[in-house]
């Protein structure tokens, strides 16, 4: 449950990181074709997280996705089903990727809503939210998923482009507000974790690890009695001296040695025995 709320924080974060890109297109169809890339890479990080899976794993799944949304959306008439790639499938994306690189270096921003322009935009998005989802979920380091936001918060300025104070405004408080919404699912994932409300039979500490600690917390009684006369007679823990156990109620002792267990009667007020004279 932890890790697909922090896998939504994720796929919130990029999109609210991409609407820096604003400047760069005419229209809105690029946000929603890369708020779709964000959500394909988004369900196969969840089905890959059912299981303890390498890493390169769920790269490669999460990769796998992104290409059946590009493959649906940009090339579905040449794809099996609409949904499976087949050669000429790929061969067309592959083709209007290269067009798209193209047209982005003879037109100036911002550029017309033309089909390549929209897939390279969406490979884009859809790459940076399988970095921030491996990183923030599966590498459970939503710190660290900041840098491929922040390079995605950055590319409007790396070219020249007209941008307006309110639009710059907006987007760095969408930007920061979704890094700031992952660190914090982040932190009460962790806070969760360290309060444990109800532990497992197997996260209970064991009693005589207890004792070893302080032997008035242990919680079997035999534990806690054997203990308590360690310390009052710290020799009997020595090979060869005799190791008493009170019973009170009787007024016996028991005396265990190496070569046996022996049951010794004596009155309390008797004089003690050699083997527990100080």
């Amino acid at each position: 449950m932890a890790s697909n709320r922090r896998t939504l924080f994720a796929a919130v974060a990029t999109v609210l990181a991409s609407v820096s890109l604003y400047p760069l297109f005419i229209g809105a169809l690029w946000f929603w074709a890369g708020a779709g890339a964000v959500a394909a890479v988004a369900v196969a990080g969840t089905l890959t997280r059912r299981r303890r899976l390498p890493v390169a794993v769920c790269l490669a799944g999460g990769l796998l996705a992104l290409l059946l949304y590009l493959n649906l959306v940009f090339a579905g008439a040449r794809s099996w089903g609409h949904l499976v790639p087949t050669l000429s499938s790929l061969r067309a994306l592959w083709h209007l990727a290269g067009q798209g690189f193209d047209q982005a270096g003879k037109y100036a921003p911002p550029v017309p809503q033309l089909h390549s322009m929209l897939l390279l935009a969406a490979a884009g998005i859809g790459i940076t939210a399988l970095l921030v989802d491996l990183v923030a979920v599966r590498l459970e380091s939503a710190a660290l998923a900041g840098l491929p936001l922040l390079l995605l918060f950055a590319e409007p300025f790396t070219v020249s482009v007209s941008r307006s104070v309110v639009g710059i405004t907006v987007a760095f408080c969408a930007g920061v507000a979704g890094y700031l919404a992952l660190l914090s699912s982040e932190g009460r994932d962790r806070i969760r974790e360290w309060e444990q409300p109800n532990p497992g039979p197997d996260e209970m500490p064991d009693s005589a690890v207890r004792a070893a600690v302080h032997p008035w917390t242990a919680r079997d009684p035999a534990v806690r009695q054997r203990t308590a006369g360690d310390r009052r007679h710290p020799r009997s823990r020595r090979p060869g001296v005799p190791r008493p156990e009170y019973a009170a109620e009787q007024g016996t002792a028991r005396v265990e040695e190496h070569d046996g267990p022996q049951l010794q009667e004596f009155r309390h007020d008797a004089a003690v025995p050699a083997g527990l004279r100080a």
